[in-house]
Parts: structure tokens; C-alpha cells; sequence
């Protein structure tokens, strides 16, 4: 089940299943994690989905596909795609892994 909880300030990928983005942009995205594969499929509200490979990284979580790349550090994420600009996003709601 979905929190809408406080999402806690040290946020780590781990231990979610998902996670769903609000960003300065507009977009709306949901991180689906694979983490046996160590990885994370992003999709846009249009459907609209990209597979991403995990990075070792001190200090953040990073996932990246050609120029696709999802950063995180806490409750902010930075998400970058080849064609469009980059954006900042806030986490407003997770899925904890069951």
C-alpha cells in the first residue's frame, strides 16, 4: 500500500518498490525498482517508460540508460532525458517493498 507519510530525509531506493515523482516541470513520474536486477523503470504520466541500470556513486543513487539518468540524494531527484531539459522532483508518495 502507497504512504503519503512523511518521506523520510535519507530516502534509500532499497527499500521501495516505487516511488512517485512531482517535478518543477510538470511531469509526473512512477519509479518502479528492480532490485534483484539492480534496476529502475521510470514512466511518464503518458506512458512513456525507460529502463535504467544502477551506478555505484558515494552519496546518491543513480540510475542511467544512454542519456536517460535518474539521480537521487534524499527526497529530491534529479531526472535527465536525451530530449528534453533536465528536471528537479520531489518524492510525494512511496510503495515499500513487500
Amino acid at each position: 500500500m502507497p504512504t503519503t507519510a512523511a518521506i523520510p530525509a535519507n530516502l534509500n531506493p532499497s527499500k521501495y518498490a516505487e516511488w512517485f515523482l512531482s517535478c518543477q516541470d510538470g511531469q509526473r513520474l512512477t519509479v518502479m525498482f528492480d532490485h534483484p536486477r539492480n534496476m529502475a523503470t521510470v514512466r511518464r504520466s503518458d506512458g512513456l517508460a525507460f529502463d535504467l541500470v544502477r551506478r555505484p556513486t558515494s552519496g546518491a543513487y543513480t540510475y542511467t540508460s544512454g542519456g536517460n539518468e535518474l539521480k537521487s540524494e534524499g527526497q529530491t531527484v534529479a531526472w535527465r532525458t536525451e530530449r528534453l531539459n533536465d528536471t528537479h522532483c520531489e518524492i510525494y508518495e512511496t510503495k515499500p517493498v513487500a
